[in-house]
């Protein structure tokens, strides 16, 4: 289902799969899937719930053990390493938005995307200021100094979204980013997402809602865990 493509391979499964239970009570929830993800390219995994679409991309952002198979980011085969033992990939080159925000509790919403590019290595004073203007971004500059208590679940996604956006990562994956958001937020933020994409640089969203499909390069369309199209728009 793959295809020849000038831009450079961002992250890759190779016959990944993902089985939980032991013998004789066994689900197998992602099916031996070889797919990749290209720069360039906005590409959404889209499928019903239970499809396996979530666990892929958990395992191909490294934070899912795998069953069989390998796993790739930016051409190093993290399989069998978690993000925290290859902590440049995740610091400097991965984005990752989670459906349940994952935000620091204790912090604003301009410190919470701070701390990101400051583990990044960015001086403290343009972190913040990267931040402000990430959260502007995102519809949330008068909501700099808000603790996550202190926001709407639209909004705490939103400070999550600008947190997976801070310091431009190569590659964006998202879970679900705009499920938390209204119609016209949604729209908004995939838009955002949408111009990060370039020669060098990807986003892949995990989502259910087909509105989102107009924003598309590529479509990866998941069942049973297993890969049953792979449409490029732009054919």
């Amino acid at each position: 289902m793959e295809t020849e493509t000038a831009f450079p391979v961002l992250a890759r499964a190779d016959q990944l799969t993902k089985v939980y239970g032991d013998p004789p009570v066994q689900n197998t929830v992602v099916d031996a899937v070889t797919v990749s993800v290209r720069a360039n390219e906005l590409t959404l995994l889209m499928g019903p719930s239970g499809s396996g679409k979530t666990t892929l991309l958990m395992m191909m952002a490294g934070l899912v053990d795998v069953s069989a198979g390998r796993v790739e980011l930016f051409g190093t085969n993290i399989t069998g390493r978690s993000i925290a033992k290859a902590p440049g990939i995740r610091r400097h080159r991965l984005g990752f938005i989670f459906q349940h925000y994952n935000l620091f509790p204790a912090l604003t919403a301009l410190e919470n995307v701070a701390e990101v590019l400051r583990l990044k290595g960015v001086a403290a004073a343009d972190a913040y200021a990267e931040a402000e203007k990430t959260l502007q971004a995102v519809g949330l500059g008068d909501r700099l100094q808000h603790r996550p208590a202190m926001l709407s679940g639209g909004q705490q996604q939103r400070v999550a979204i600008a947190r997976a956006l801070a310091g431009n990562p190569a590659l964006i994956i998202g879970d679900e980013p705009t499920a938390a958001l209204d119609t016209k937020t949604g729209q908004k933020v995939v838009a955002l997402l949408k111009q990060t994409v370039g020669p060098e640089r990807g986003v892949l969203l995990v989502t259910h809602d087909p509105r989102l499909e107009p924003h598309a390069d590529r479509i990866l369309r998941i069942e049973d865990g297993r890969i049953t199209a792979d449409e490029d728009k732009h054919a």
